[in-house]
């Protein structure tokens, strides 16, 4: 019942309303147009435009009537389209994509006709790119390097890493640089990569970022030991540097001290690969490489042998020896009593008299020694290492201080002359028969009174020396060596000759001058070879013809014996260059030996003598 009233109640409303305007006398007006003419919104909508990816709404000024629109650098305006806000029932002459590359004037009208312009500016803003998009160091733009080189790049923390070859001359390089577009760099060109370089990239808006740039070389894998040295300066016991072998291949070191040098605790220089370090343990160095790889050298202690090395070692071993000896000098065939051979090695030392004491054990180092005399010194003993002398043939070692002969003799299978002169010996060792290359064996100026029979063995013996010892008679011993060719016999106490003088035949030269000798047997002739008879100053009182029989003697010596007669048959001997019968009991001598000296021969006689 409500709502019928309240439209009825409408209804009338609007009946007098109408009713009430016509009584006005029935004018009409008309509406009022609108002179609004404004833009009130400028957007470029990226949903309409690909050239940009975010909306764009352009700044208005009323007052001026311009409308500024800034698009993100890189824009293309060429061909934009645009979305207005207009006063209410205005309309715009302007409208679709427009290329925007100049201003462009918006003419707006208003409902009632009237018309505003408006001018548009869009601007396309400067760029804050400032990104190091490449840098490379190319081969052909930096002599140093074989090899293109590409920096690797952290834009996070804006660091630029490159590496390089080994070798690679850093303070010569020149990089190839890519940035941002419109943006700058400093520096630029060659620079000293030796330090790292801060690069500076400006935007074309003027911001700025730092780069660092770091240019290493790349971690070496070498780990070799160079060179491995004993230098003099750091080490002042030694007369000269000293360098030390490597064989690379099997990675070895002879860790090696000069001889002379009684310490171990010298300090060597070792040259290792660049950039690598090096440690040592008990039995190796070892070289660790940039890279981290590791390599071991075996080393071993030792002492160098080096000829010069073993005299040094002498000399200082013997403190008050009279070697007259420079030391510093490295020319060993300009030492006093030095040979050496073309290849500086030593072949032949006398040492005569030089008032040694002792030998270092270093000594038998000298593998190229011939000849060693070291007579009239004050040795006690000999190293063990003396056996290393394999090339040792002549060793003389008379009036030393030898309380007995050191064993390590009869180690020197190769000496062929031996003197064992003035050491009181009163017999030789078994082992003497062990020297079976000796030839010559020189013992005078001792005691001796008898030989082992393992001197039978030596079938190489020729010559033996015996003067001056306490021999009574010839030892049985030297009967059996067969092949002797020289025995000299001075100055003993041998009273007389046994027959088994026979066995020696080819024996040349016979001393047995200065003894107490009474008669010369007739076995005497089986020495054919004979050529030297040495009998002077005996007690002979008759010689046996069998002395006729010696066709090559050249000597005889008869001198100072008590012979008051001479066999005629010496006068057989054609090859006597001399026959000396002076102080001796005679008075006469057959003609047959007087005649000699027709043939050349020399007979020395007393005066008085007659020829019968």
């Amino acid at each position: 019942m409500k709502k019928q009233l309240i439209y009825f109640l409408v209804i009338v409303m609007a009946i007098t309303s109408f009713s009430c305007s016509k009584d006005d006398g029935d004018v009409v007006q008309e509406p009022v147009k609108s002179n609004a003419k404004q833009i009130t919104g400028f957007v470029f909508k990226a949903s309409e435009n690909e050239a940009i990816t975010a909306d764009v709404t352009a700044v208005i000024n009323e007052q001026s009537k311009t409308i500024s629109a800034a698009v993100p650098d890189g824009t293309i305006i060429t061909s934009l389209k645009s979305t207005l806000q207009l006063s209410e029932k205005a309309i715009v002459d302007q409208t679709g994509a427009k290329d925007f590359s100049s201003p462009i004037d918006y003419s707006v009208t208003a409902e009632d006709g009237t018309k505003i312009t408006y001018t548009l500016t869009v601007t396309i803003s400067l760029s804050d790119a400032k990104q190091i998009t490449s840098f490379i160091f190319y081969n052909d733009e930096s002599e140093s390097l074989d090899e293109d080189v590409v920096s690797t790049i952290d834009e996070v923390n804006k660091i630029l890493t490159a590496i390089v070859p080994l070798n690679t001359n850093r303070a010569i390089l020149v990089p190839n640089i890519k940035i941002s577009p419109n943006a700058t760099i400093t520096p630029e060109g060659m620079q000293d990569f030796t330090n790292a370089i801060p690069y500076t990239v400006t935007a074309e808006n003027g911001t700025e970022i730092t780069y660092t740039v770091t240019v290493t070389t790349e971690l070496s894998s070498k780990k070799q030991i160079i060179s491995f040295v004993y230098g003099r300066a750091e080490n002042p016991e030694l007369l000269e540097d000293v360098e030390v072998a490597i064989d690379e291949e099997r990675k070895q070191i002879l860790d090696a001290i000069p001889v002379y040098i009684k310490s171990s605790s010298l300090l060597p220089t070792i040259e290792i690969s660049e950039g690598a370090t090096l440690t040592k343990s008990q039995d190796f160095y070892t070289v660790t490489a940039e890279d981290g790889s590791t390599q071991d050298y075996a080393f071993f202690k030792a002492f160098i042998a080096h000829p010069r090395y073993v005299l040094i070692e002498l000399f200082r071993d013997n403190p008050g020896n009279t070697l007259n000896w420079n030391l510093s000098e490295k020319d060993l065939s300009t030492w006093e009593g030095v040979t050496t051979n073309l290849e500086g090695n030593i072949t032949e030392l006398q040492l005569l008299g030089k008032n040694l004491i002792e030998l270092p054990e270093n000594f038998g180092f000298l593998n190229a020694l011939e000849k060693l005399n070291l007579n009239l010194n004050n040795l006690t003993t000999l190293p063990i290492e003396f056996n290393r002398l394999e090339a040792l043939t002549t060793l003389q070692l008379g009036s030393n201080k030898f309380n007995e002969l050191p064993e390590v003799l009869w180690d020197l299978e190769t000496l062929i002359e031996l003197d064992l002169s003035n050491l009181e010996l009163t017999t030789l060792p078994q082992e003497i028969g062990q020297l079976n290359s000796l030839i010559t064996l020189i013992l005078n100026d001792n005691e001796i009174s008898n030989f082992p029979n393992s001197l039978r063995e030596i079938s190489t013996l020729r010559r033996l020396f015996l003067r001056r010892n306490n021999l009574i008679t010839i030892p049985k011993e030297i009967f059996d060596i067969e092949k002797l060719e020289y025995l000299d016999l001075l100055e003993n106490q041998i009273t007389g000759i046994s027959y088994e003088i026979e066995n020696l035949t080819e024996l040349n030269f016979l001393r047995l001058s200065d003894n107490t000798i009474r008669s010369i047997p007739s076995e005497i002739a089986a020495l054919t070879k004979l050529k030297r008879l040495y009998v002077a100053n005996n007690d002979l009182v008759n010689i046996s013809s069998g002395l006729g029989r010696l066709a090559n003697i050249e000597i005889l010596d008869l001198n100072g014996n008590d012979l008051f007669s001479i066999p005629p048959e010496i006068g057989n001997l054609s090859s006597l260059l001399l026959l000396d019968l002076r102080n001796n009991a005679l008075t006469s001598i057959p003609q047959s030996i007087c005649e000699l000296t027709n043939a050349g021969s020399q007979v020395h006689l007393d005066a008085g003598v007659l020829c019968q």
